[in-house]
């Protein structure tokens, strides 16, 4: 028997819209979901994959489209969209988990929507002082400004897609999201086509996000929440300072995964970054399959916790470690084989030499996917203080030794770089896990009277 789906929160009432903006309702299913779980995982996996690759996809559409300069110009989009992955986490602010569970709106809609505004200027600004004062070329520095322009779109879209996975409409933000990224990426395919100059393709495809942004999410949140900008500064204090730790913890390790691209980019040439940024992109593979297998554990594992069920939490840790190794091995296994000659093939340049450093990334992203776990066990429990102590370590330890590693052996000294890093991380988290689940064990056997 099938199960029922879950009752959704009523929609605010609006006027009846038709024409263009009523048929975009229909399309996005407002009114009518349908079986809404089956809805909400399609899209939710569609557009998650859609949005992981794009990256891939606009290196290759440069270094294939650009002809003899496509490396160089490889190498200034692989620097520029690493610092605006820096940045977008000051613009998100990580926000969105303590929106989607403000289940009893202590927040309004028009808070979350103001403190984006705020966190997105604060984005902007941050991005002004790095070109300024990280000495950043004026070919990087137009490519930084325009992927932040993109960034920002996504910043704001973000709060809005947030507000409908509030509400149980998940799928809504799901299928906005791919569109959002499908439709950018293929008018950045065609324009680059036609100039030849990526500037002028990164200018449209922001144009475009920002086109969608209103056109979709502005017909759409009416429906979920009254469009205002009404808040308090103590409101805005308060949402700022419960979000700054999680927040300052993304930051940093953005920072520790870019390390080796930001040396790279000091110390070698803009082919030698694109060489790297294309070895480096397979790396997430692990961590986007091991990712799948962790989401749904989380409830399950928060509940083992609560109920004090030792032997049980610490099997579903085992088996998340197992999956990790199931993804590892075999990928490692064709990379070594095949991963250099297929991304050869695909960039359309010769990244054979770079067998090893590319086998290295990869076991560095499976140690990154153990990270995951073992943060997610420590956010459980409620301990986000001991994350950020992990990833300060972390970043500390890697800046010692990244520097020298990429000076003295290139391009596979910066895979060895980031495949240590993520060791270090991962161990570091091992650590303070088992630390804390040791350290809390009396208390809680006392607390169901086992002691």
């Amino acid at each position: 028997m099938e199960m029922a789906e879950p009752a959704l929160p009523p929609l605010q009432a609006r006027a009846p819209i038709s024409g263009v903006g009523g048929w975009v309702l229909r399309f996005l299913r407002l009114e009518n979901p349908g079986a809404l779980a089956r809805r909400t995982f399609f899209w939710t996996a569609l557009s998650g994959g859609c949005f992981s690759a794009s990256s891939l996809f606009l290196l290759v559409l440069i270094v294939r489209l650009l002809g003899e300069h496509g490396p160089y110009w490889g190498g200034v989009f692989s620097i520029a969209l690493a610092i605006s992955q820096q940045l977008i986490t000051i613009g998100l602010f990580q926000m969105r988990p303590f929106q989607v569970s403000d289940v009893d709106e202590a927040y309004s809609f028009s808070d979350y929507l103001v403190s984006r505004a705020l966190t997105v200027g604060l984005m902007a600004v941050a991005g002004a002082v790095w070109i300024v004062a990280g000495g950043v070329g004026r070919g990087k520095a137009i490519a930084v400004l325009l992927l932040l322009a993109l960034r920002a779109g996504e910043s704001f879209s973000d709060v809005f897609e947030g507000r409908y996975q509030q509400l149980g409409r998940l799928d809504n933000a799901s299928k906005g999201m791919f569109y959002k990224t499908i439709l950018p990426l293929g008018l950045f395919g065609v324009a680059l086509w036609i100039t030849r100059d990526m500037f002028a393709a990164f200018a449209w495809m922001a144009l475009l996000y920002w086109l969608l942004l209103l056109g979709m999410d502005g017909l759409l949140i009416p429906s979920f929440a009254r469009l205002t900008l009404r808040t308090t500064l103590r409101k805005q204090r308060q949402l700022f300072l419960a979000c700054l730790p999680i927040a300052t913890n993304a930051f940093l390790f953005i920072y520790l995964n870019n390390l080796s691209r930001y040396v790279i980019d000091a110390l070698l040439d803009e082919r030698r970054m694109t060489e790297y940024n294309a070895l480096f992109m397979p790396s997430f593979l692990v961590i986007l399959l091991s990712s799948f297998v962790l989401r749904p554990a989380l409830t399950p594992l928060a509940l083992s916790s609560k109920a004090g069920d030792a032997s049980g939490f610490r099997r579903q840790i085992g088996h998340q470690l197992a999956w990790i190794v199931a993804f590892t091995v075999p990928t490692l296994l064709l990379a070594y084989v095949w991963g250099a000659p297929l991304l050869s093939l695909l960039y359309g340049i010769d990244l054979t030499p770079h067998r090893n450093a590319l086998c290295l990334l990869i076991a560095g992203g499976a140690f990154i996917a153990v990270y995951y776990v073992f943060q997610s066990v420590l956010i459980i429990r409620r301990h986000q203080a001991a994350c950020l102590l992990g990833i300060v370590l972390a970043a500390l330890a890697s800046h010692t030794f990244t520097p020298f590693a990429v000076r003295n052996y290139g391009v596979v000294g910066g895979a060895a770089s980031f495949f240590c890093s993520a060791l270090i991380l991962s161990l570091i988290f091992i650590t303070l896990t088992a630390w804390n689940v040791r350290a809390t064990a009396p208390e809680r056997s006392l607390h169901h009277g086992n002691a």
